[in-house]
């Protein structure tokens, strides 16, 4: 039994070593090939380049092991572990063959796939992580709730409509008769107290009391002394 777990620890501790290995050799191969691709570029984008390709392989990985919730998150986090992998088989590929080695000739369309392709899976990369956010569960029961909450706001709108409809003799019949109401009154308005409505007045006459004068008498105030 000992012996028995003391080789099951070491087949993992050399699995480990090879697994560390093999993504160290790949991702050196992605990053020469990314500084190849994009020479102009500050030193370090070709080493953040391998978020999408070997990054992004052992982190969607990890993603779909250990965080993903639900059949759509699962579903994307493992599509863009192969599809990631898919792309570290590409990069290392045109690095070897496109990298200075002079044993066999280039396909002549490697090149052009490569470099497409280092765009190609950067946009992919960037869709998951929107995708993966929009399909977890909480997220989703949300979505599903305010869509309820948007029909019944549209229910509401329609059956207002209908009342509307059904109602609509009443209820402009009550408008038109405030609005007489209204109508009426505002005719009748004499703000400056003349006893002549204002709507009948010249409108440089309105609000001013006019004053007639008698034998030199202004009747429009009261006699002084009596």
């Amino acid at each position: 039994m000992k012996s028995s777990g003391l080789k099951r620890t070491g087949s993992k501790i050399v699995f480990g070593l090879i697994s560390v290995v093999i993504l160290l050799w790949t991702a050196s191969l992605t990053t020469t090939f990314l500084q190849s691709v994009l020479p102009g570029q500050f030193w370090a984008v070709p080493y953040l380049g391998l978020v999408v390709f070997d990054g992004g392989m052992i982190g969607w990985m990890i993603v779909y092991l250990y965080n993903a919730e639900g059949s759509m998150q699962r579903s994307i986090a493992l599509g863009l572990t192969v599809f990631n992998l898919l792309g570290v088989g590409l990069m290392t590929i045109a690095e070897i063959v496109l990298g200075g080695q002079t044993l066999t000739v280039a396909p002549e369309l490697l090149g052009t796939v490569a470099i497409w392709g280092v765009g190609i899976w950067t946009f992919a990369n960037v869709a998951g992580i929107v995708a993966y956010h929009l399909s977890s569960p909480d997220a989703r029961i949300a979505a599903a709730i305010q869509e309820e909450k948007d029909a019944l706001v549209e229910e509401a709108l329609n059956d207002l409509r209908n009342r509307r409809q059904d109602n609509a003799r009443v209820l402009s019949g009550q408008m038109g008769g405030a609005m007489y109401k209204a109508l009426v009154s505002e005719l009748g308005t004499d703000r400056d107290g003349d006893g002549i409505p204002d709507v009948y007045e010249r409108p440089s006459k309105r609000d001013h009391a006019e004053a007639v004068n008698g034998n030199g008498a202004n009747f429009t105030q009261r006699p002084s002394g009596r």
